[in-house]
């Protein structure tokens, strides 16, 4: 019985992986990520915030300061999925992003769709 629990167990961290097993490994690699209710956090890694409900924005602590309004007028542009269509969108900076809750893409603006 006990090696049966120990396999569904393994199995359970194979097929959902281990933020929802509920175990997380112990390296650390900050995130900043958003709860649901648009909060943004810097947790230890991508596993725990998994593991709280959270997206994962980017790697790193977050930038953004609060309130919202206070992003500098930088343009260093980035590439992150627009929340509200779940599209690719281009954003002025990371802070921007951020308070939008668009996880990062990449650097950069989005590459243009081809065309058809």
């Amino acid at each position: 019985m006990r090696t049966i629990l120990s396999l569904a167990a393994m199995l359970v961290c194979l097929i959902a992986g281990p933020a929802l097993a509920g175990t997380c490994p112990a390296v650390t690699k900050p995130v900043c990520a958003a709860g649901t209710d648009g909060h943004r956090s810097n947790l230890p890694s991508a596993c725990r915030a998994e593991q709280k409900g959270y997206i994962v924005l980017h790697e790193g602590q977050c930038e953004a300061p609060d309130p919202a309004s206070a992003c500098p007028h930088l343009m260093s542009p980035i590439c992150a999925t627009n929340p509200a269509t779940g599209k690719p969108h281009t954003y002025p900076n990371m802070c921007t992003a951020e308070v939008a809750n668009a996880p990062y893409l990449g650097s950069g603006a989005c590459a243009p769709k081809p065309p058809g």
